[in-house]
């Protein structure tokens, strides 16, 4: 009976190290994906300004475009600007690019923090396990815990 309390206890103490072990790393790791995420939201912002320039840029060429006569010829002629402009369209695929980009960077700051928030619960469980073992045979060979 004696052994298998021993043995137990020694593997929840290599346990216990092993998630420490990889729980050191992740106070980093949560650093570094939240900073993807401000990067991409950042980045999204600047192409979203982009497109505001360009439909700013032709809503003055319709604006001071002396051959439009009236309210219907600059209306469809800043429709037609506004959906023939290569800068807005490039833009526009710009934005769907970093939106897809900030997605996965807050998808993956997500799962960062639910793998350390997993690992801390099995930190947490293998200790009481160990704690609970010494409790009923005593703290005998593992006093480092």
């Amino acid at each position: 009976m004696m052994m298998d309390y021993q043995k137990l206890l020694a593997e929840e103490v290599h346990s216990i190290r092993g998630v420490q072990t990889k729980l050191i790393h992740y106070p980093g790791k949560l650093r570094a994906a939240r900073e993807k995420v401000a990067t991409c939201k950042q980045h999204l912002h600047e192409v979203k300004r982009a497109i505001q320039t360009a439909e700013a840029s032709v809503h003055e060429d319709v604006a001071n475009n002396p051959n439009l006569k009236n309210e219907t010829q600059r209306k469809a002629a800043l429709t037609k600007g506004l959906a023939s402009n290569p800068s807005i369209q490039a833009a526009q695929a710009a934005v769907r690019q970093a939106e897809g980009q900030l997605e996965q960077a807050e998808i993956e700051l997500q799962q960062t923090a639910d793998e350390w928030r997993a690992l801390r619960y099995c930190q947490e469980g293998s200790i009481a396990i160990s704690r609970l073992a010494q409790a009923i045979h005593g703290p005998h060979d593992h006093p480092n815990l």
